[in-house]
C-alpha cells in the first residue's frame, strides 16, 4: 500500500469531505474524477498534508510526504528561473550537487525543456510552464505523487507523454492521483475514484465499466467518442 484513509473527515464553511475508507496500491495510477466543486483539489491537499482533517487519519506507506502539483502551477513558483525551479526541491533534499545537477538534465531531456532552462518561469507560454512543474513535482521521485489537471494547457502528444513517464514510474513502485475533467485519461490509468459531493463514491478498476458508467452518466460525466469505455 501507499496510502490508507480511515475515517477522515474536513469541513469549512459550506463544504464537508468525508472519506471513511480509502486504500490506494503501489505502482498505480489513479484518476479523480467528479463533478467541478466536489472536492477533488480538496482530497489532494489532505492527503498530502497542506490541509488538516477534523477527525480521521491518513496513512502514507512509507511515512515520506506526497509531491503536489497544484491546479494552478503558477502558485507554486518559487523562482525566476527554471533551472533554479528544478534544483529547489533537490536542494532542499539536501542532496549533492553532482546528484542536483544529474537529476535536472535527467528531467529536462525526459520533459523535452532542455531549450527552458535557460528562461524566464513568468515567459513561459501555459503549456510550457505545465511541463515545467511536472517536471519539478516529479524530480523529487516521491513513493506517492499527487497531480491536479496536469493536463490542462497540454496537447494531445505531451498527455501521452506525460503518461507514459508516470507508466516508467510506476515501474519503480510509484503510485499517482490525477484530479481530471477528461474522462478519456482513463485510457491511461490503472483505476478510477469517482468523488461526488465530498465524498469517495466508488473505486474501480478500470476495467470495471459497467460498475462505474452508470454512475457517471448520473452526474451527467460521460466518456467522450473514442474515449477507453468504448474500448
Amino acid at each position: 500500500m501507499r496510502l490508507i484513509i480511515e475515517k477522515l473527515h474536513y469541513h469549512r464553511g459550506n463544504f464537508s469531505l468525508r472519506t471513511p475508507h480509502f486504500a490506494l496500491g503501489e505502482s498505480v495510477i489513479a484518476l479523480l474524477a467528479g463533478e467541478s466543486g466536489c472536492g477533488k483539489s480538496t482530497f489532494l491537499k489532505l492527503c498530502s498534508g497542506i490541509l488538516k482533517p477534523e477527525s480521521g487519519s491518513i496513512h502514507l506507506i512509507p511515512k515520506v510526504s506526497p509531491a503536489l502539483m497544484l491546479q494552478n502551477p503558477l502558485y507554486q513558483v518559487i523562482s525566476s528561473k527554471v533551472y533554479d525551479e528544478l534544483a529547489f526541491p533537490l536542494q532542499n533534499m539536501q542532496l549533492s550537487a553532482r546528484e542536483i545537477e544529474a537529476r535536472i538534465q535527467e528531467a529536462a531531456a525526459l520533459w523535452q525543456i532542455d531549450a527552458l532552462l535557460g528562461r524566464n518561469l513568468h515567459s513561459l507560454s501555459l503549456g510550457e510552464l505545465q511541463k515545467v512543474m511536472l517536471a519539478v513535482t516529479l524530480i523529487m521521485k516521491r513513493p506517492l505523487t499527487l497531480l491536479d489537471e496536469p493536463s490542462s494547457h497540454l496537447d494531445s502528444n505531451s498527455i501521452a507523454r506525460l503518461y507514459q513517464i508516470l507508466g516508467q514510474e510506476t515501474k519503480r513502485g510509484h503510485s499517482f492521483i490525477i484530479a481530471s475533467q477528461n474522462l478519456f485519461e482513463l485510457h491511461f490509468c490503472d483505476e478510477l475514484i469517482l468523488m461526488g459531493r465530498g465524498e469517495i463514491a466508488g473505486h474501480y478498476k478500470r476495467e470495471e465499466k459497467a460498475l462505474y458508467k452508470e454512475k457517471l452518466s448520473e452526474w451527467g460525466l460521460l466518456f467522450e467518442k473514442g474515449d477507453c469505455s468504448d474500448n
